[in-house]
């Protein structure tokens, strides 16, 4: 799963400067807010520039009209220059060159902006649309634009004090690193850098204190409880019972074939020894034996689990996806309002990016380059799971990690499976499943669940979707 945006362009950094007219011209009164307007211009290259989209994107824009023989603009050029270079990522600068084709020196554009050191793009106001739509009159004119289309600054000169220009800029700050198991992807969006990083210092602990609690790869809660089987009730943390109780309840609905208690047979599968080794058969029938959700007994208001003897739980399908909404709750608590956490493919959308949807791309199982569908959301989650993430192969045949609970053997209904749905534990448990049942049986599934949809991918590679996302495959490029 990958993270798209709608509005990217190649190469080419959103910007904008103007410079305009005679300096000592008399200034007409300059607008409050710019009107409708067709906003992209022609750079020298021939690269178009969507000022309106850059606006809509939430950055904030700094025009700048300007003319080669302009003492004014030759004087304000290296200040200019260096705020470009300064607020690059908070004010995004295009100079401006107005006027008919024949009135305009492009070669000496090119030299005096580089003497100057003013690097960022060079547009062209063929037709005096913004120098018009501005009141630019005189150079050089600044005009600073924010996202609602209002003009923050009009002037000469450069503003005394860039930084009250750019304060409110909505900034997007990224943190990856490794958590659960997997790659961890954290966007948030805000007006304040150093409370979004302290929101995600919080949700970084918050992912490694659910990891703590609830892995089965080291000492946790949920390890003591399994050593414990066999000895009746054993009192856990509340937290840790209401997961395992959520869990059963999906192993039910999903007739076992998302089971907590398939690490029974789990456990015989080392994906990481070399060579790679396939249980027997008699291990697996074995194992077996202490696989099935409804062995086990919980007391919510005790706060205990009983196990019978031998089993043992594994929350890997489900604990990745609940790390990820309590990631999220902590963002939230924080204040953020727009943000992505996406753990390994374990992915909860909040708000919006920059005022557009959140575009996931879902890849194919067997070609990680062909997206099979984008789906656009905002306050959702979106989960996938499949046989690609871990799985070695032995005698021509493909083993992975998503084990069918009722064979003991990786499961053979689905390369992948994603699921969306408003909750990441509930939609990481049911994109499991879905990998083990059929597809006819995983939509039959879907469609009675409620704000739930999927898109599985069978084990030839055909896709079959719910209803709700068959129009996100036509956005795909391999749908």
């Amino acid at each position: 799963m990958e993270l798209l945006s709608k509005n990217a362009v190649s190469g080419i950094a959103w910007a904008a400067l103007a410079l305009a007219g005679c300096a000592g011209a008399p200034s007409a009164a300059p607008p409050t807010t710019l009107q409708e307007l067709a906003g992209v211009l022609t750079d020298l290259d021939g690269a178009t520039h969507d000022v309106d989209a850059a606006l809509r994107d939430g950055r904030r824009v700094a025009l700048v009209f300007w003319q080669t023989w302009c003492e004014s603009c030759l004087r304000e050029g290296p200040a200019l220059a260096r705020a470009a270079k300064r607020l690059e990522g908070e004010i995004d600068f295009l100079g401006v060159i107005p006027g008919p084709d024949e009135q305009v020196d492009e070669a000496e554009v090119r030299r005096v902006a580089a003497s100057l050191g003013l690097s960022y793009p060079q547009v062209r106001d063929r037709d005096l649309a913004w120098t018009h739509a501005l009141a630019v009159e005189g150079t050089p004119t600044i005009v600073v634009l924010g996202p609602g289309r209002e003009v923050l600054y009009h002037g000469h000169r450069p503003p005394s004090d860039w930084s009250a220009l750019s304060r409110a800029a909505t900034q997007l700050l990224q943190r990856e690193l490794a958590v659960m198991g997997t790659q961890l992807q954290l966007e948030v969006l805000g007006e304040d850098a150093d409370q979004l990083e302290r929101a995600m210092d919080a949700a970084v602990a918050e992912l490694l204190r659910v990891e703590d609690l609830m892995t089965d790869w080291r000492p946790s809660e949920l390890m003591r409880l399994n050593e414990a089987a066999g000895t009746g009730p054993v009192e856990v943390p509340a937290e840790l019972t209401e997961m395992i109780a959520r869990a059963l309840e999906i192993a039910s609905l999903t007739g076992g074939a998302f089971d907590p208690t398939y690490a029974g047979a789990g456990a015989l599968w080392d994906y990481r020894s070399t060579p790679p080794r396939v249980p027997s058969p008699t291990a697996i029938e074995a194992a077996l034996e202490v696989v099935g959700h409804e062995r086990v007994r919980v007391d919510l208001g005790a706060s205990t689990v009983a196990l019978p003897a031998g089993a043992r739980l594994g929350l890997g399908g489900i604990a990745k996806g609940y790390g990820v909404d309590r990631a999220m709750a902590i963002l939230m608590e924080h204040g953020v309002e727009h943000a992505l956490v996406n753990a390994g493919g374990d992915l909860k959308a909040l708000g919006t990016k920059h005022g557009e949807l959140w575009q996931i791309a879902i890849r194919h199982p067997r070609d990680r380059e062909r997206a099979l569908a984008v789906i656009p959301i905002s306050n959702a989650c979106v989960v996938t799971s499949g046989d690609y993430e871990r799985f070695f192969e032995h005698e021509g045949r493909r083993y992975h990690h998503v084990i069918d609970p009722r064979t003991g053997y990786p499961s053979e209904g689905c390369m992948s499976a994603t699921v969306v749905a408003p909750d990441a534990a509930y939609a990481d448990a049911l994109a499991t499943a879905l990998c083990v049942l059929a597809p006819p049986e995983g939509l039959a599934l879907v469609a009675t669940l409620a704000r739930v949809e999927a898109l599985l991918v069978d084990m030839e590679g055909r896709l079959h979707a719910s209803e709700a996302l068959k129009g996100a495959l036509a956005a795909g490029s391999g749908g």
